[in-house]
């Protein structure tokens, strides 16, 4: 498993998880980023062989760059300039943003998979009574009603995050294919598309997870992956456990195995368990189907500590990231998405 975590936050707070020994690389990740994060490694997987890479003219101050593989198409769009726009040119920039990303999608007659925002100074107020975030949902919202022609799209939304990396531009990232994936709900959360108006005027545009086809093997065919969104501790649409890093990486990794398991049809079997990390401690196959994780934590002190508990609560997963970045609510610490391949069908 290779983990990239900050030096600096070394000793500076208890673990969560037992230490084990591990042959984990440790990479410096610190803030500000001099460039958005790159995708995540399966990303690279996925798209397979003979990858190549088209930069797109500038458009309104927008920079496209496409890879496309044999498998997926990976395209990502900068906007740079949009940390210090007022609220509404905020929203419209992010909207027009978006409508570029999709109108790119259609004319490849791709279907999104995954996308990756990085969104400038995400918790900030932009004196409307909203925050960044917020507008930010307002302008992605737009552009999914223009490209699925109406409202009522939530139960076709493809897996998403939304952090702030600290990159001082808005950077759209997705992942593409020609056939969409089957999103999938957690049900211990409400749908992020049905939020109440408590968290904005208009709700976050993304499912749980996606069950995608898997770049087909040599010898035939793969299982399909499931690629799980940025994962917190939420329930319901209520943040749990306020400034209690263990308990919410015990929260949010409850998520991630009910989000694997309902992927197959198996939610049910996670009534019951405790928290994982948290006594009784028992493994959980859930969590075990995970073979890639990123995490994102607020507090470079916690980078750490979560890096251990990821590493002991998912003992398959061969790449783990650790992101110093700002989650999309101010009572967050830490936000983990990843990779999970189901069993073979008996």
């Amino acid at each position: 498993m290779k983990s990239a975590v900050s030096e600096a936050s070394r000793g500076q707070s208890a673990s969560l998880a037992e230490p084990r020994e591990s042959p984990l690389r440790r990479l410096e990740a610190v803030a500000p980023w001099d460039a958005p994060p790159a995708p995540p490694p399966w990303v690279e997987r996925f798209m397979g062989s003979q990858v190549t890479t088209e930069t797109i003219p500038p458009r309104a101050g927008q920079t496209l760059e496409i890879r496309e593989g044999l498998y997926g198409t990976f395209c990502e769009l900068r906007l740079a300039a949009v940390a210090e726009l007022p609220g509404e040119d905020f929203e419209e920039a992010v909207g027009a943003a978006y409508d570029r990303l999709l109108e790119e999608l259609r004319r490849r007659q791709l279907s999104p998979l995954r996308f990756w925002n990085f969104v400038p100074g995400i918790l900030r107020p932009c004196g409307d009574g909203l925050y960044r975030y917020e507008r930010f949902n307002l302008g992605r919202f737009g552009a999914f009603r223009r490209w699925y022609g109406g409202d009522d799209f939530g139960p076709r939304l493809a897996a998403a995050s939304a952090v702030d990396c600290h990159y001082p531009g808005l950077t759209l990232q997705v992942l593409a294919a020609p056939r969409a994936g089957t999103p999938v709900e957690n049900p211990r959360q409400i749908p992020a598309y049905r939020y109440s108006e408590r968290f904005g005027p208009l709700p976050p545009c993304f499912a749980r997870a996606s069950v995608v086809e898997a770049p087909s093997p040599p010898d035939g065919a793969a299982a399909p992956w499931v690629v799980v969104s940025g994962t917190a501790s939420v329930l319901g649409e209520d943040s749990r456990h306020p400034d209690d890093l263990r308990l919410q990486t015990a929260e949010t990794l409850r998520n991630l195995a009910t989000i694997v398991a309902a992927s197959t049809g198996e939610a049910d079997q996670m009534q019951g368990r405790p928290l994982p990390l948290t006594p009784p401690r028992s493994p959980c196959p859930f969590l075990s189907r995970l073979t890639e994780l990123r995490a994102y934590v607020v507090r470079p002190q916690d980078q750490e500590p979560v890096a251990e508990a990821l590493a002991t609560a998912c003992p398959e997963a061969l790449e783990l990231e650790v992101l110093s970045a700002d989650l999309c609510r101010p009572d967050l610490l830490v936000e983990v998405e990843g990779l999970a391949v189901p069993p073979p069908e008996a």
